[in-house]
């Protein structure tokens, strides 16, 4: 069995990572509890510190690694919209043009 990968072929969730689901289920709490500007707000946060964790994993010092930690984790937020209605599809993506419109247009 490749490293990585549990009995069951999925994918194990590195330490410091969330799953699309898990995200959603905070998402949900936290519009309950705090509002969906809030809500939305942590989510991009999340995934921002996520990004983080994931390039010090990786060791990605180059631009195109922490491009692909990036692409990755819009497939996520892609994942968590299709669970959750009031999200952007591909808003995390848009969120990081426009705190990066150096790397724009290679997302």
């Amino acid at each position: 069995m490749p490293a990585g990968v549990d009995r069951k072929g999925d994918r194990k969730n590195r330490e410091g990572t969330v799953k699309a689901k898990e995200y959603y289920q905070q998402m949900l709490a936290d519009i309950n509890t705090n509002g969906e500007d809030y809500a939305i707000q942590k989510l991009i946060d999340s995934l921002v510190k996520e990004s983080e964790i994931l390039r010090q994993q990786r060791h990605a010092k180059s631009v195109s690694a922490i491009i692909s930690i990036f692409k990755e984790l819009c497939v996520k937020w892609n994942a968590i919209c299709r669970l959750e209605s009031r999200l952007i599809p591909d808003g995390f993506k848009k969120y990081l043009q426009g705190r990066m419109p150096s790397i724009a247009d290679q997302l």
